[in-house]
């Protein structure tokens, strides 16, 4: 019946669409064989921690960049479309990436050689994955009330394709050799893999499962004339793409150079995301604008966690750290992962089906708790405190990981969803991207004070055959400990999102054209006065998800005062 309802609402060819822009580019070859091979493919070739964690930020800064290219879109079409083309020419950046990966060693490729192949095919996966996006946000926007039900399906299609690019990279892992960068490893054959899913999303995006109407030149220039009234989209559009690529060009051209330490990486990466996300909210209209910020934070900071170094710690064999985990890459790559996978589809079933009229700001006082209790565990076996406790490593590993999928899956999905709402008609892809790309740029942030805090503490492994490293992993779990801390620190601005059932829209009806409106660079200049939804918030801080809840809580106070007063009678009667 689900699926019925998605057909009759959105239709088949949309769904198929999304199968492959989304199921396979998204979750096959971005999130499974691209992210899922990208610390082994450095480990391999003998990088140090910190370095890998920047060199996978810089690989996955085209996700950070995608507004130029839906600006780009909506502004120029090619050949009357707004995305096929631009699909059509992403798709072969991404083929081309493949190829280079599947057929050429490591070594010979090298460091720089690794970062532009893997960044070419991020880079088209980025553009496929933001223009499908736009897509099925406009089309959220025509039945508000299904919207959830599309966001469900497109995330679960996503969690079940990175679980079966999980297996196979585990079964690549496994059956073929990953220490010699000079001969053929399971990661090349992982990248022949992903070519044929990238001749599917080529021949997707020039046949008629590309659901796209064609544009006229009269609807291409009213497009041009909403840009037109609305200035300040082009300059964050610009700004968003320039910022990731500056921070790619220090870490690139000054790799080697002294003077740029994880530290102060840090404080560059930082400071231009506060410039990026200080901006949104001052050019952007009051709701869009104060949603950029929070999810900024939510990004860089509820979601933050050891990355680095983790690979090394469960791979490292017992030659290279005695007394640790000594996973199988099998059990590490294949066994875990879809574990988690098939969790995250199991509880991303039970989200759409149970809280769908959860408000949003009460689905992130719920789930970010939740998601920095479970994953306080990783600080435990970091210590090896589950050794003293008599809990192997495997056990406690798998169960970690299963839960951590679940509700990492879980905070992400309210985040989607409202992002998809706020995009005003007719600027869908760029307004999403515009949000998107900041969030993914705030992401980039994980890696960067990763890469600082492994500096810091000394938790440099570069996993070496036969050299001990376990000293490295002492202070492994003071690093955990400290980025579960910062879980909390969005909770402190919930109040900047609408307190609004998800199945609800979210802009006022009738007003969904401008996405400067009543922006505080509008006020400044006297343009505009207050947004229609700019009203002041009478919602309690601490929210509750429905009027229900509201209702049975104030039923309760009631009873709770006149049990009391009965008390109270009954007491001194007794006196």
């Amino acid at each position: 019946a689900w699926l019925t309802n998605l057909r009759h609402e959105f239709g088949t060819r949309c769904l198929l669409m999304l199968v492959i822009y989304q199921w396979l580019i998204k979750g096959y070859l971005i999130s499974s064989i691209v992210q899922g091979f990208a610390m082994q493919y450095f480990r391999m070739i003998h990088v140090n921690a910190s370095q890998i964690s920047v060199a996978y930020s810089i690989v996955m800064i085209p996700f950070s960049i995608k507004s130029l290219f839906a600006f780009v879109s909506d502004y120029t079409p090619l050949g009357g479309y707004n995305k096929r083309y631009y699909i059509v020419i992403s798709s072969l950046g991404a083929l081309a990436g493949c190829c280079v990966l599947a057929f050429v060693t490591p070594a010979t490729l090298g460091y720089y050689g690794a970062v532009l192949a893997y960044f070419v095919v991020v880079l088209g996966g980025a553009v496929i994955d933001i223009l499908s996006e736009g897509m099925y946000s406009k089309a959220m926007r025509t039945s508000a009330e299904h919207a959830p039900d599309l966001m469900a399906f497109v995330w679960i299609g996503n969690w079940i394709f990175i679980s079966i690019g999980q297996l196979v990279n585990g079964l690549l892992l496994q059956f073929f050799q990953m220490h010699d960068p000079t001969q053929t490893s399971g990661i090349q054959i992982g990248f022949m893999s992903a070519i044929p899913v990238a001749i599917a999303a080529l021949l997707t995006s020039l046949s008629t499962l590309h659901v796209e109407e064609k544009v006229t030149e009269e609807e291409t220039r009213e497009a041009r004339g909403r840009f037109a009234d609305q200035p300040e989209i082009l300059f964050l559009a610009i700004m968003l793409g320039v910022l990731p690529l500056a921070y790619v060009g220090i870490n690139i051209f000054s790799r080697h150079a002294k003077w740029l330490t994880p530290g102060v990486n840090n404080t560059i990466l930082c400071t231009l995301v506060v410039t990026a996300t200080t901006s949104c909210w001052f050019f952007l209209r009051p709701l869009i604008g104060r949603y950029a910020v929070f999810s900024a934070m939510a990004n860089s900071l509820a979601l933050m966690g050891v990355s680095g170094a983790v690979d090394s710690f469960f791979l490292d064999d017992k030659v290279q750290f005695p007394g640790g985990p000594n996973f199988s890459s099998f059990f590490y790559n294949t066994l875990m992962p879809i574990a988690g996978g098939v969790m995250a589809v199991v509880a991303l079933s039970l989200y759409n089906s149970f809280t769908k009229d959860w408000k949003y700001r009460f689905v992130y006082l719920f789930f970010i708790p939740l998601y920095t209790v479970i994953s306080s565990s990783n600080a435990v076996i970091y210590a090896r405190l589950n050794k003293k406790l008599g809990i192997d490593d495997h056990v406690f590993c798998f169960g970690d990981t299963v839960l951590s999928a679940a509700a990492g899956s879980l905070l992400q999905q309210p985040g989607f969803l409202l992002l998809a709402k706020t995009a005003p008609a007719g600027m869908e892809a760029t307004i999403y991207a515009l949000m998107a790309g900041l969030a993914n740029f705030a992401t980039v942030v994980n890696s960067s004070f990763d890469a600082y805090l492994a500096d810091v503490f000394g938790v440099k492994p570069r996993a070496l055959p036969g050299v001990d490293e376990s000293k490295t992993f002492g202070n492994m779990w003071k690093m955990a400990v400290l980025m579960n801390m910062l879980h909390f620190v969005p909770l402190l601005f919930l109040w900047l999102i609408p307190n609004v059932q998800q199945n609800q829209d979210v802009l006022p009806p009738g007003d969904d054209s401008s996405a400067t409106i009543g922006s505080p660079f509008q006020r400044c200049q006297g343009v505009a006065a207050k947004a229609p939804e700019d009203e002041e918030d009478k919602t309690p801080f601490i929210p509750l998800p429905s009027r229900e809840m509201q209702e049975r809580t104030r039923l309760r106070l009631r009873a709770s005062q006149t049990n009391y007063h009965s008390l109270n009678y009954l007491g001194r009667i007794v006196l």
